[in-house]
C-alpha cells in the first residue's frame, strides 16, 4: 500500500508507517540505521522510504541519517498528474544540464474549498533557461509564457485555459530531491502562490489561498523557518510573519514559534493583502 498515490517513487509499505507511527509514543528522534534494522532492509532502502516521508511531512530530517517523527501524521493525498510528467521528461530530455522544478496548483488539490475551475502549471528555472523552455514548450504544444516583472494578470487570461508559466529564479531553496527529480515543497509553493497572486501577476483568490493555507496547516507540520525564508528572498517577508502571527492566534494548535511569527507594522497594500488572506482561510 502507498502513503501517496500516484508516482511509484512516494510509495512506502505499510510496516514503514507503522514503526514512525509507534515512534511518536516513544522516542521520536530515530536514525537509518535503526530503521534499517528493525526493518530487516538495507540501510540503503531505510534511507529510500525516510526521504519520501521528510518530502510528504510525515518525519522531518535534523541532521544526516538522523529524523524524527514528532511531526503530525496523515497520509497526504498530494495529486500528480501526466502533464506535469510530460513537461519534466520534454525540458530534462532537450535540455538535460538545465536546471529547473516543474509544479501545479493540482498538488494542492486536497486542500482546495471549493473546486477550482483550472489549475496553473510552473517550471521554475534560471533566468538563462527561461525563455528557452517557453520556446520549447510551445513547440510541442503546451502553450507556455515567461512570467516576467512587469507581467500582469491580464496576459495569463489571454491564453489557454491551462498554460504553463516559466518563472524565473535564482534559489531552489525549498525544493527537494536529487537531480532530475525534484519536487517543489509545500512551502516554497505556498509562498510562490502568494506572491503571484497577491501582485496580480496571475489572476487567482488570494482568499481561496488563505483557505488553502489553513487546510494544509491543520494536517501538516510546516516548516516556519522554510516559510520565512522563501518570504525573505521574494521580499514578503514582513507579511508572512504577520500571516503566521494571526493564524497563531486563530489556532493554537498550530504552535508558531514566537521567532516566525510577528505583528508587523505593514503598509496599506501589505495589510489589505494579509487579510484577505487569514480571515478568510478560517471560515
Amino acid at each position: 500500500m502507498a502513503i501517496l498515490v500516484g508516482e511509484k517513487r512516494f510509495r512506502v509499505p505499510n510496516k514503514v508507517l507503522q514503526l514512525v507511527e509507534a515512534r511518536k509514543n516513544g522516542p521520536t528522534l530515530f536514525s537509518v540505521s535503526s530503521l534499517a534494522a528493525e526493518l530487516g532492509v538495507s540501510k540503503i532502502a531505510a534511507a529510500n522510504y525516510l526521504s519520501r516521508l521528510n518530502r510528504l511531512g510525515a518525519v522531518e530530517r535534523v541532521s544526516k541519517g538522523f529524523y524524527s517523527a514528532g511531526a503530525r501524521f496523515e497520509p497526504l493525498p498530494l495529486a500528480f498528474d501526466k502533464k506535469e510528467a510530460r513537461v519534466r521528461h520534454l525540458i530534462k530530455k532537450a535540455m538535460p544540464f538545465a536546471r529547473f522544478v516543474v509544479w501545479s496548483t493540482r498538488r494542492l488539490s486536497a486542500f482546495y474549498h471549493n473546486v477550482p475551475r483550472r489549475y496553473f502549471y510552473f517550471v521554475e528555472t534560471e533566468p538563462e533557461t527561461a525563455e528557452g523552455i517557453a520556446e520549447l514548450l510551445r513547440e510541442n504544444n503546451f502553450p507556455s509564457v515567461v512570467l516576467g516583472n512587469r507581467v500582469a494578470g491580464e496576459t495569463a487570461r489571454e491564453l489557454v485555459l491551462e498554460p504553463v508559466f516559466v518563472l524565473k529564479t535564482r534559489s531552489f531553496l525549498g525544493v527537494n530531491g536529487g537531480k532530475g527529480r525534484q519536487e517543489a515543497s509545500l512551502e516554497r509553493i505556498l509562498v510562490e502562490l502568494y506572491f503571484l497572486f497577491s501582485r496580480n501577476k496571475l489572476g487567482y483568490s488570494l482568499e481561496e489561498l488563505g483557505r488553502i493555507f489553513y487546510n494544509i496547516s491543520g494536517r501538516v507540520n510546516l516548516r516556519f523557518s522554510l516559510v520565512v525564508n522563501l518570504a525573505r528572498r521574494k521580499k514578503i517577508e514582513k507579511e508572512w510573519r504577520s500571516i503566521l502571527w494571526r493564524a497563531g492566534q486563530l489556532d493554537s494548535s498550530l504552535k508558531v514559534p514566537q521567532k516566525y511569527a510577528v505583528n508587523e507594522n505593514l503598509s496599506d497594500f501589505q495589510e489589505r493583502n494579509v487579510q484577505k488572506f487569514i480571515v478568510d482561510s478560517t471560515e
